[in-house]
């Protein structure tokens, strides 16, 4: 539906530079109602795999939440994904894998 409110994005942190298979990834976004309505934002956390080994999607939603927002609030919405979850791919022998490698993390 119509929202009159609308959402900037401040700020994405993730709780490590780096993780292994079995760890948690702890995701965290600032968000700002811009206006003085309240309203609601449906935040989205996306992945990509910056040196996949296979043809794969360019990103790939793995989390999201709606968020109610009042005018001018500001929260920090938390996520927390499985490495082996939010980082697979299916490779040339049509496995479900997890690839060594990098990644990028946004909203």
């Amino acid at each position: 539906g119509k929202s009159y409110s609308s959402f900037k994005y401040l700020e994405l942190k993730l709780d490590s530079d780096s993780y292994s298979h079995g760890e948690k990834i702890k995701v965290t976004v600032t968000i700002e109602n811009e206006n003085d309505v309240a309203g609601e934002e449906i935040v989205q956390i996306y992945i990509k795999d910056l040196f996949a080994s296979a043809l794969w999607a360019d990103k790939l939603l793995k989390a999201f939440k709606r968020v109610a927002f009042g005018g001018k609030e500001k929260k920090e919405v938390e996520f927390e994904l499985d490495v082996a979850d939010a980082c697979w791919i299916i490779n040339a022998a049509n496995e479900r894998v997890v690839e060594p490698g990098a990644f990028k993390i946004f909203a």
